[in-house]
């Protein structure tokens, strides 16, 4: 792993789209965008050896890679997100954040939460944008992941919500 300049987490504040302004990441899986909160990012770094994470047989625990001297659990955005063949970029990037994981007991009941790092393989990573919460738009879909649209200074696109997408079930 070698790593990328990025501007570095925001302060607590920022991580849910509220107030006058909320800061963002953006990146790119295939041919969409996609931004999170710059809070929950730790990290930014290139992907060297990406062929084993690639090739993992569940893209949501492609592997495991150490950044910092930590273990990062790796999850392959473009298999993911993908219904067919991906096709994969010769640089592919590692957003390392750290997301709260909550359980359930079996009565569906909210356990004790913990915090996980984990990365997510994407094929490109932007700039940081600061947005407007009230231009994040709804969007149809049943995919909790998605918190809305947005129009960035780079394009549209999709508002991931990374509290939701480490859940564990």
């Amino acid at each position: 792993m070698t790593s990328r300049p990025t501007s570095g987490p925001a302060d607590e504040s920022d991580n849910s789209p509220t107030g006058d302004r909320w800061t963002v990441l953006a990146f790119t899986v295939g041919a969409d965008r996609y931004c999170i909160s710059l809070s929950a990012v730790d990290a930014v770094v290139g992907v060297t050896e990406a062929d084993p994470l690639e090739s993992a047989p569940d893209p949501w625990n492609a592997g495991t890679v150490t950044v910092d001297g930590t273990p990062v659990r790796v999850v392959d955005l473009p298999r993911v997100f993908s219904a067919g063949t991906v096709e994969r970029v010769d640089d592919p990037a590692l957003v390392v954040l750290t997301a709260d994981a909550v359980g359930s007991d079996a009565t569906g009941t909210a356990a004790e939460s913990s915090s996980q790092r984990y990365g997510w393989l994407v094929d490109d990573v932007g700039v940081t944008e600061t947005v407007d919460p009230a231009t994040i738009q709804p969007v149809r879909t049943s995919a909790r992941v998605i918190r809305g649209q947005v129009v960035l200074e780079s394009g549209r696109a999709m508002v991931l919500d990374e509290r939701v997408m480490h859940v564990r079930k």
